[in-house]
């Protein structure tokens, strides 16, 4: 990795190929405007590629099982902890400096029955039909796929939350034909 400009963009190394470089470029609202991400969106890309790699040592594990892949599982579990709480201080960052500016009441934010902050879950609802596999909140067509998706849609939800919409990439929640749609 080399720093191209400071705190904003970084060259990765490259591997094979024409030898393109790889830029990680932060958003600059400084003394050299330009666009880019932020802090945030790499953490949430860091999370997503612990899912993978949590998917990926279960898949080989099922293949040929080594205790060894339930330390590996561990460790990235822990990383991916890690990474959602760095990317909640970011977060805790952002609602402080609004509220210091009065964009922000948290006394307004809504709360749920707990009596805490009301979080909103973003999924996918799958729900199983009679004519069709399922109905998609996104409107993908899940009765055009392979058996595998049919597979997919049956598994347990509940003891695997690393399972997404081919459509939008949300998680699934996938309601039973035998349960109230």
């Amino acid at each position: 990795m080399r720093v191209i400009e400071p705190g904003h963009i970084y060259e990765l190394n490259n591997l094979d190929g024409e030898g393109k470089s790889v830029l990680i470029t932060y958003v600059n609202r400084e003394n050299n405007p330009h666009e880019g991400t932020q802090t945030q969106e790499i953490l949430r890309a860091q999370i997503d590629i612990n899912s993978v790699l949590i998917d990926r040592t279960n898949h080989c594990d099922s293949c040929l099982r080594w205790e060894g892949n339930d330390r590996i599982i561990k460790a990235i579990s822990e990383s991916q902890r890690q990474l959602r709480l760095a990317l909640l201080y970011h977060e805790q960052r952002a609602l402080e400096r609004k509220m210091d500016k009065g964009k922000l009441l948290p006394e307004n934010i809504p709360v749920a029955e707990d009596g805490h902050i009301q979080i909103v879950e973003d999924v996918c609802i799958w729900k199983e039909n009679k004519h069709t596999d399922a109905d998609t909140g996104c409107g993908y067509v899940v009765n055009d796929q392979p058996l595998r998706v049919k597979d997919l849609m049956r598994a347990d939800y509940t003891s695997s939350p690393y399972k997404f919409c081919f459509g939008c990439g949300k998680k699934i929640k996938f309601i039973p034909l035998n349960e109230e749609n």
